[in-house]
């Protein structure tokens, strides 16, 4: 059955239910909203309704026919109802927030640096990577385009020597917001 929203009053709206534009409004108030945002996921559970009315608008149906916002709340809910992927949207969620970004060891070591020597420049910092390489920590092998270097999980990683500049203007700004 058709709804077709006429009027929003203070957290309540009215609907038109049926394909009669005479027909009486139904009023639905912030209870029924409620209950129906509180269950499933939140951000997948409004997402869902809003991409389905995007895609009904990106096909330009004709707003006759399409969904109001309240049946597409009572089409994700339906969704959630099946408890396979209601598990597996949980699981996605959680994915989404994962663990901060860690600097790693190439980056750690330039930080110490220039804890050291605020002043210094991207030469003699590549001098004393240098110096790394033969100690053999952290820097493994420096060549004319790449810095090969250990990571703190053991795992081989490769730097470019032009982003050198840039990680040591990261670490001087985050020495300077200390």
């Amino acid at each position: 059955m058709r709804q077709v929203l006429t009027e929003s009053v203070h957290g309540t709206d009215a609907y038109l239910t049926g394909d009669d534009q005479h027909a009486e409004p139904r009023v639905l108030g912030g209870r029924e909203r409620a209950s129906r945002a509180s269950d499933g996921p939140i951000l997948t559970f409004f997402t869902a309704p809003t991409v389905d009315m995007h895609g009904e608008v990106a096909r330009l149906l004709p707003v006759y026919y399409q969904k109001s916002f309240e049946e597409a709340l009572q089409d994700a809910a339906a969704l959630f109802e099946d408890p396979v992927l209601l598990k597996r949207t949980h699981r996605h969620l959680s994915r989404l927030g994962g663990s901060s970004k860690k600097t790693d060891a190439l980056q750690q070591v330039i930080l110490e640096e220039v804890q050291k020597r605020p002043a210094i420049t991207v030469t003699d910092l590549l001098k004393h990577l240098q110096s790394l390489q033969d100690l053999r920590q952290v820097v493994d092998d420096i060549d004319e385009e790449a810095i090969s270097f250990t990571d703190r999980n053991g795992h081989p990683k490769n730097a470019p020597i032009s982003g050198l500049k840039d990680r040591l203007s990261r670490a001087k700004k985050a020495l300077k917001s200390r």
